[in-house]
Order: structure tokens, then sequence, then C-alpha cells
């Protein structure tokens, strides 16, 4: 199968263009799409078959795999085993964090749902600030968001040349810092995706908090943590609340029982809350 995106890829009316209400994702800023982003050696062993490999220790450690210059590097895919070619699958972009004890995505996704979404994963790369945990941490500058925004550009093409993702419905989502990574990446391109999930993370200092634009009030976020997290407090809620309310966001907040982790509880609700925004954008009023 060629990694290349047919030529029609972007024209298809099936809900499916590159466009989030007006801005072009096949075409900005981010320059043009890059055919040899992944290696075709990535692409055979983790985008081909249905379900996601579990993450070999080579994935999280080998130095010679991973890019000197980059924020993210890509992990794993998931495909649903009764994959449907001709419905455009919503696409969670999970990041991993340091503390989430490095659950493989097949995991992750078999938990939150086997069936109604296409993901991809993505592990901070060797040379982002290191925390005192056994992985990396991811950075908090405005330069990494916005290079980190075109990584999963590429990728995210990669994955639609081979998968119907619909594109006006990819959701990014970690925990901890990898749940802020995944916010600061939501609030710095809105119009790219439709939304964000953060688990158990603490609201950052350097937060910069959006004026409120008219697109956010279109989209949807969700923050969520143990009702005895010791890391992740109520204040930190009351202050996401406070950010994302100040900017038109669409808000959900959740106390699950537990402490600084990621339960299945949790990921269970967010197909919960995606389906329920889904269903919501398809009633007519």
């Amino acid at each position: 199968m060629s990694s290349r995106i047919p030529e029609d890829f972007f024209e298809e009316s099936d809900d499916f263009s590159p466009k989030y209400n007006g801005a072009d994702f096949s075409d900005s800023e981010y320059g043009e799409y890059d055919e040899s982003f992944l290696t075709e050696e990535w692409m055979l062993e983790h985008l081909f078959q249905p379900g996601a490999e579990e993450v070999t220790e080579s994935l999280w450690y080998e130095e010679d795999q991973l890019s000197g210059d980059r924020i993210g590097t890509p992990s794993e895919s998931f495909v649903p085993e009764k994959y449907e070619p001709r419905y455009a699958y919503p696409l969670i972009v999970w990041l991993h964090s340091a503390a989430d004890g490095r659950p493989t995505l097949s995991s992750v996704m078999n938990t939150l749902s086997p069936q109604n979404y296409l993901s991809v994963s993505f592990r901070v790369a060797n040379d982002s600030p290191v925390s005192s945990r056994s992985l990396a941490s991811w950075p908090t500058s405005e330069a990494a968001v916005e290079k980190f925004l075109s990584e999963i550009h590429q990728v995210v093409c990669q994955l639609g040349s081979l998968y119907h993702v619909h594109t006006e419905r990819i959701y990014l989502a970690g925990f901890e810092d990898a749940g802020a990574m995944a916010l600061r990446l939501f609030l710095q391109r809105p119009d790219w995706f439709g939304g964000a999930a953060a688990f158990g993370t603490p609201f950052p200092d350097s937060m910069i908090i959006p004026e409120q634009m008219p697109i956010l009030e279109e989209k949807r976020v969700l923050v969520a943590q143990g009702i005895k997290d010791p890391v992740s407090s109520i204040a930190d809620s009351v202050c996401w609340t406070r950010t994302f309310k100040q900017a038109g966001v669409d808000l959900t907040t959740k106390l699950f029982d537990g402490q600084h982790e990621l339960t299945p509880e949790m990921l269970k609700y967010v197909n919960e809350w995606l389906m329920h925004g889904l269903y919501a954008d398809n009633m007519i009023y």
C-alpha cells in the first residue's frame, strides 16, 4: 500500500474535508504534507493492521529511532477490528505521560471503546526536559507547542491516507503533563481540533488564557481527576473552569474515585462524553 495521499484525498464530500471551520489543515503555515515523515518500517509495523500492538521497550528507549529535534514521537496507532472504510471515524490523539503508567494504546482504546474511534499515540521525545521519573516530561514553551502541532499535522495526514478520519472530530487527550500539553495544543489551534480531555492535570503557572473567540464556543473540553488526587487538586479544577469558561469553551469537569491515576472509569467516561457531543452535533433543532 502506498503511503502517498491520493489526489482526491481532501476532496471527498462525506464529512471528510481538511478545513476546520475555515482553517485548512492540509496546507497551512506548518508546511505541505511530507510523505516521508514516517518511515515505511514504522508504517508497516503500526498502521496497516487493525488493533494496536504492544509498545516494545525499543520504541520507548532506543535513541536511534528518535529525531534529535523532535518534540513528540509517534508510538502506536489503533484501528477498530471491525473497521468500516466508508465511515468517517473520530480520531483520538493520545499523549503518553511519565506519570500514566505507560499503558499501551491498545489497552487505552479497548477500555475507552474498541470500535468507535481511530487513535494514534505520541510519547515525548528524549530531548525534551527530563523529570525525575523514568520518562521525559512534555515541554511547555510556545515554540515547543508550535513544533509539536506541525508533527501532529504530519502524522494525521499520514494516517488519513490509509484510514477514513473525520477531520472535524479530532480530539487530544492525556494524563498529567500530557493533559496540559493536550490543552495547550487545543488552545493554540482550536480550529484544528474538536476538543481535548485532560486527566489529573495541575493548572500550570505558564498557561496562556486565550481571548474569547467564536470558534471556541463550538469546542468541548473535559477535565477529570481523582477525588483524592494529591497532585491535581480541586483548586486546579476551579482554575481550569475559570480559564475555559472565560474562553467560551463547553467545559465538563468530572471527579472520580481514586487518587493520581488514570482509571478505567475515566476512559469509559471519555467515550460517553464524546458520544454525547457527537450525537448533539447531529441533532436537528
